[in-house]
């Protein structure tokens, strides 16, 4: 039986491979899952009832980094050893290409972000590099586009119907207006000397957005205290039908912010690097607001954000935007299994 490794690393790489994990095994292909602690990354499998092998817990900062790719190069190429998959595949995972190289086995990376620390360390060991358009990193002979975004890996309309019982989780009447405010942990590599909102912001933030509408924070940080109040509560996997019927998303999170723009509602998204893939859904499609750069700053984050939720328009003109991104891209999910399976063959 062919056999498929896939190497996680985020939260939000569950969310970019489960659907390949079950088209893969309904076509007969044996898939394995390697896992370590980051955020909710162990939680999110569980919940949605992926098996997997718990490689341990992530180390943060500089020092951390280093441990990590020791530990996890070893662990993760002494289990592959054991079950020797024919196909590595993961989200920019070191620990995946170096494993497949030192096993003689096929490698596919898949980039989003255009980190070049991270990147030096996998490319010399992997086979192919999935990359959407919009990234505009040459990554050479290896590379392949798509015409999609990671979040349409999940949150295409053929793996993603979102239901209105989200309300009841919230505790809130059907229909009522709410925003979701995203703060992220910094631990990333491409976080480096990167600190984010601090806890004066992030109640700066709560406090005026709370004069619009409801507010739900979700934090890969500990909260100020004053904020717990605000703290979402609901099961992880849920939270893109919260993102489908909030009114905005605000904050730090890139992926986020995407998931907001294919799923139609407007996003401002506050970050000193940005990202190739939110600055084209604002430049063509108008769903995500990047402050980022030259434009970081709180204040007028928060200007555009109180501008959007008093504008008169509904959710059906940030829908009608978002079928438009919708349609001009493909499903992701669809042509990674497509590749997956064309590899397994030769």
């Amino acid at each position: 039986m062919p056999s498929v490794l896939v190497d996680i690393g985020h939260p939000a790489h569950v969310h970019l491979f489960k659907h390949l994990i079950r088209r893969l095994q309904r076509h007969g292909v044996e898939v394995f899952v390697t896992a370590r602690k980051k955020d909710i990354s162990i939680e999110l499998l569980e919940e949605e009832k992926i098996e997997f092998k718990h490689l341990g817990n992530n180390h943060p900062g500089l020092t951390g980094k280093i441990k990590n790719l020791l530990e996890y190069d070893f662990l993760l190429y002494k289990y592959s050893k054991s079950i020797k998959p024919d196909i590595f595949i993961s989200h920019s995972s070191i620990y995946a290409a170096h494993t497949a190289f030192l096993l003689g086995k096929k490698c596919i990376t898949l980039e989003d972000t255009g980190n070049a620390d991270q990147s030096l360390l996998y490319r010399p060991f992997t086979d192919i590099i999935l990359t959407p358009e919009c990234l505009r990193k040459n990554y050479g002979r290896k590379q392949k586009r798509y015409k999609a975004y990671h979040e349409l890996a999940y949150l295409h309309p053929h793996y993603f119907v979102p239901v209105n019982n989200i309300f009841g989780l919230l505790n809130l009447p059907e229909g009522q207006q709410y925003i979701l405010i995203r703060f992220v942990s910094r631990g990333s590599s491409h976080d480096v000397g990167i600190k984010g909102i601090n806890a004066e912001g992030q109640i700066k933030v709560a406090e005026e957005l709370s004069q619009f509408a409801k507010v739900f924070i979700t934090s890969e940080r500990p909260l100020p205290s004053k904020l717990q109040p605000f703290q979402l509560k609901i099961p992880y996997s849920e939270i893109h039908h919260a993102i489908y019927y909030a009114s905005l998303v605000f904050g730090e999170s890139a992926t986020m912010s995407s998931e907001a723009a294919v799923l139609g509602t407007p996003s401002v998204f506050f970050d000193k690097i940005g990202r190739y893939y939110t600055q084209e859904q604002e430049e063509k499609y108008g769903l995500v607001f990047n402050f980022t750069r030259n434009q970081y700053d709180l204040d007028k984050a928060l200007e555009k954000a109180k501008e959007i939720l008093t504008s008169p328009h509904s959710k059906e003109y940030w829908r009608e935007k978002s079928k438009k991104l919708v349609e001009d891209s493909i499903s992701l999910t669809d042509f990674m299994f497509d590749l997956v399976i064309s590899e397994l063959k030769k």
